[in-house]
């Protein structure tokens, strides 16, 4: 390679990197200032355009708790009520603590023809992942950080106090035991936000069939709004279970996974 053609690599690699910053930032302005848009057409009470705006943030490959909160308040003043729950579910996966997303949800929920609750995990589950349910994923790496760098220091210590070597050999094992737990529950959450096996039902109504073909029996029906597991896939269908577990085959474009 020549060395005025490795000049320009350079300059031209230079002047990429240069532009990002603004192009970020560019980006982030527009996206607030849609943000502050459909927020003031919510306050007028044109819900179907504020939601068009969110929905639109989202198109820009945007996402955070605040737009699907949002976007679920449109959609609910606008009568929309499995679009309002599958973005409160949304927002969950961001802000799981908030209780308003919480409470918003709850009455989507009861506003629903189905009322169906989905089974509770077992309760050791839910001890073992509590720290799932009530952090996001962000949150879980911070701790995970946080617990290996106490794992650092405490081993630290060790070299320097030796007359504490016994009480900070304790700390040093209960720091470990943390640290492997919030691991687990940390890559639980990745793999259970990348791999969601829940979804909303979005069709008015959809036939839930004893095969995955238009020729099978239907079981059951279920409606708008409806939160569903998934089972498993095949081709065009779904295999899924309800709360009162039931299960069946539904056509994948009947449902929207959250």
């Amino acid at each position: 390679m020549g060395l005025r053609l490795r000049k320009i690599l350079i300059i031209l690699a230079l002047l990429f990197f240069s532009v990002l910053p603004s192009y970020a930032d560019t980006r982030r302005d527009e996206a607030m200032s849609m943000f502050h848009n459909g927020i003031e057409l919510y306050k007028s009470g044109n819900f179907a355009e504020s939601a068009k705006m969110f929905e639109q943030i989202l198109d820009k490959g945007i996402r955070s708790g605040a737009i699907y909160f949002n976007l679920g308040n449109a959609y609910a003043k606008n009568g929309d009520t499995a679009p309002a729950r599958l973005a409160y579910e949304r927002a969950l996966r961001y802000i799981p603590r908030d209780t308003a997303v919480r409470n918003n949800l709850a009455y989507v929920a009861s506003r629903l023809e189905d009322k169906i609750k989905l089974p509770r995990p077992q309760w050791w589950r839910q001890v073992l992942y509590a720290p799932a349910g009530i952090m996001n994923h962000k949150e879980l790496g911070f701790v995970l950080i946080g617990s290996f760098m106490l794992i650092m220091l405490i081993w630290a210590l060790m070299t320097l106090f030796t007359s504490y070597k016994a009480l900070l050999k304790t700390g040093l094992i209960f720091s470990c035991v943390f640290f492997i737990w919030i691991g687990a529950v940390f890559c639980v959450k990745i793999h259970t936000e990348k791999f969601s096996r829940n979804a909303v039902i979005m069709a008015e109504e959809a036939a839930v069939r004893w095969g995955n073909t238009d020729n099978d029996k239907v079981a059951f029906f279920l409606h708008a709004g409806t939160k569903v597991v998934i089972r498993q896939t095949r081709d065009n269908w779904v295999l899924i279970t309800i709360g009162d577990g039931k299960s069946g085959w539904v056509k994948k474009s009947f449902l929207e996974i959250i």
